[in-house]
């Protein structure tokens, strides 16, 4: 719930801090009395005895500096102030509320956790970088190895069929093999450098006589 007291001549500023903290999404569960400063605020007796009730029942009272040069009554010296002497911004007003209803101390506490939080990850982090720089925490290479082997089976095994097609099997073929690989589609390139590597391989390999 929140008030505004205020002088005659800050009413159209009151007016404007109570539709846009309505408007806003800011939900206040404890009741909250804004009291607009300016150099005739004390004029009025009624300001005077709004805010020493609202004080005496514990409400939240907080000054809204509106003139400079306006003198802050005592009794709200120790209480966070929200200054518009230059001029009012809506955000301002509910950034302040948000954060006093919030509770500066809470707000602190989040801060330090996540700070806590970051340090912590960060020296995780260092930590490991220097074990892996020390040689203490090594990457499973035989898994690695094991599972690359996995993949070009696998790869070896989708393009055999058209392999067996493109690379050669005699003599004759051997002739034709360049035309063969000019021929290919584009779409078949991964094929062709595999067909080369292939018969490169088979071509280094020595015949063998059958007794």
């Amino acid at each position: 719930m929140l008030k505004i007291t205020y002088a005659d001549q800050d009413a159209a500023l009151a007016s404007s801090i109570q539709q846009d903290v309505s408007a806003s999404s800011l939900t206040l569960d404890h009741p909250y009395l804004l009291v607009l400063l300016s150099k005739r605020t004390f004029e009025d007796a009624s300001i005077k005895s709004a805010v020493q009730a609202a004080l005496a029942e514990k409400q939240r009272v907080v000054p809204v500096l509106v003139e400079a040069g306006t003198p802050i009554p005592a009794e709200l010296q120790s209480t966070k102030m929200i200054d518009l002497t230059r001029g009012y911004h809506a955000a301002r007003v509910i950034g302040a509320l948000k954060r006093m209803e919030i509770g500066e101390d809470r707000i602190t506490r989040s801060w330090r956790l996540l700070i806590v939080g970051l340090t912590v990850v960060g020296i995780a982090f260092i930590a490991s970088v220097w074990g892996i720089t020390q040689g203490m925490i090594r990457f499973p290479a035989e898994e690695y190895a094991t599972e690359n082997a996995r993949t070009d089976a696998t790869q070896y095994a989708l393009v055999a069929p058209t392999l067996a097609l493109i690379v050669p099997h005699s003599t004759a073929d051997a002739i034709q093999f360049q035309a063969t690989l000019d021929a290919l589609p584009r779409a078949l390139k991964p094929a062709k450098d595999l067909a080369i590597a292939t018969a490169t391989a088979q071509a280094r390999v020595p015949a063998t006589t059958q007794p």
